[in-house]
């Protein structure tokens, strides 16, 4: 019984959690202002998580907008030395044939970072950032439509890219005029939806009450 409810949780659950890994093809540290930890080859970790009732902001029923407040998403990068948060609104957008019924696309975007990490003394990110990403399926299987509960995030359904992964950061720096960044580019290896807490507690729940039963 226990089992049949863990198994009924998952299925209603309202937030997906999904944790990419990666490692970066491309870094631009336009005035060497990070510690050296970014540098090609590194690897790194996102992990975004959303609120999968979030209307869809679109009419269009091949190109699916979903714009999920700051308080119902999360969207973290660890890389080298530095983790990076948003605070911004998280936009996933599923694109079924959209353009043509060969090629799906799923993409997501979001802003306003905030970081942790040393930089050289007196300089500092600034509060614009943002990271741009799109995965393309070129067989026009990976989506069955735009809704975001549809959303795949099985890698192995999209198109190999070394350059998927993307992050700017606008840098403050006294020492210069004009615009100084950061910009990391790389590889999305592997995506892993996580379950949630609650699952996981009902999940252990289960084989407990197992374990004890075959105990007596």
């Amino acid at each position: 019984m226990l089992l049949g409810i863990s198994a009924a949780s998952a299925a209603s659950a309202t937030t997906v959690t999904v944790l990419m890994t990666g490692t970066l093809t491309a870094v631009d540290d336009s005035n060497s202002v990070t510690d050296g930890s970014l540098t090609f080859g590194v690897p790194y970790s996102l992990t975004l998580s959303y609120d999968d009732t979030v209307s869809d902001s679109d009419s269009d029923p091949l190109f699916g907008t979903y714009l999920v407040p700051a308080a119902t998403a999360s969207y973290g990068v660890v890389v080298g030395n530095y983790r990076f948060e948003s605070g911004g609104i998280l936009n996933v957008g599923l694109l079924d044939g959209f353009f043509d019924p060969s090629e799906d696309t799923l993409s997501w975007f979001a802003d306003q970072f905030t970081n942790s990490g040393v930089l050289d003394p007196g300089v500092s990110f600034a509060p614009f950032g943002y990271s741009n990403i799109a995965l393309y399926d070129y067989t026009g299987t990976a989506l069955s439509s735009d809704d975001l509960t549809d959303a795949n995030w099985d890698r192995s359904h999209y198109a190999s890219d070394n350059q998927a992964f993307y992050l700017f950061l606008e840098v403050l720096d006294p020492r210069t005029a004009g615009q100084d960044y950061v910009e990391l580019v790389g590889t999305i290896d592997l995506m892993t939806v996580l379950p949630e807490p609650s699952t996981i507690w009902l999940l252990a729940l289960g084989s407990f009450a197992l374990v004890r039963r075959r105990q007596r």
